[in-house]
């Protein structure tokens, strides 16, 4: 019952970004062009067996964080995001609904940080007032509306460094836990410094003549700020 309840909740926010993405669609700014289109298009492009976007796309888009190279446009940022849109484009239009899926992704890393909460020992009331604060309360809200490629790049990032977290105190497979490292290292260059961290976290020192695993909560706090 919890299950179809946290299911029934994310989706529910995914619809609320793309009720958003529709009203936004009437406001002024979109007067210049559709805004949000940027990952969606390049996915397309991908279908099309092309690496940039169609330079004649500019007639009807606002594009933000894009490089002119030839006749095509590229993102500066690393493959994963561009990757996401792969399957959703195939089911959508023209327009794609973006927001959906920055709101999908929001809601998501609220329901990580609520199992890293609730796995380091807080109960259910706690660890939901920190999910709520850190999802809607903190700079990653803002992340859901990317005015800025840059923006959802770092949501996505964010998104994978949690799951390597919340992988890791779980104890699940390094491979998994290093899967995720690795996609947030793809999403966003500078994100390859969780890698470091969770060497931090794993790396067992002599002190006092016990073995101990460095870091513990200290370094999962790290971590979480690093995040």
């Amino acid at each position: 019952m919890r299950i179809v309840f946290v299911i029934t909740a994310v989706l529910s926010v995914a619809f609320a970004g793309y009720i958003i993405q529709i009203s936004l669609a009437d406001a002024p700014i979109s007067e210049r062009g559709v805004r949000f289109q940027e990952f969606p298009d390049a996915a397309k492009a991908l279908w099309d067996g092309r690496l940039g976007i169609p330079l004649d796309r500019l007639e009807s888009r606002l594009y933000s964080d894009v490089i002119m190279h030839e006749s095509s446009l590229y993102l500066p940022f690393g493959p994963v995001p561009t990757m996401l849109f792969l399957p959703f484009v195939l089911l959508s239009g023209d327009v794609f609904p973006t927001l959906a899926i920055t709101f999908l992704l929001l809601a998501i890393v609220g329901v990580l940080a609520f199992r890293i909460a609730r796995s380091r020992g807080l109960d259910e009331y706690d660890a939901l007032w920190i999910a709520a604060a850190y999802s809607l309360g903190s700079a990653v809200a803002p992340l859901a509306v990317p005015i800025a490629n840059s923006w959802f790049v770092i949501l996505i990032a964010n998104m994978f460094l949690l799951l390597a977290l919340d992988s890791h105190l779980a104890r699940r497979k390094t491979w998994l836990t290093g899967t995720f490292l690795a996609l947030a290292a793809t999403t966003r260059p500078v994100s390859v410094i969780g890698i470091l961290v969770y060497i931090l976290l794993t790396t067992k020192v002599e002190a006092g003549g016990r073995r101990r695993e460095a870091g513990g909560l200290r370094a999962t706090s790290r971590l979480v700020g690093l995040i």
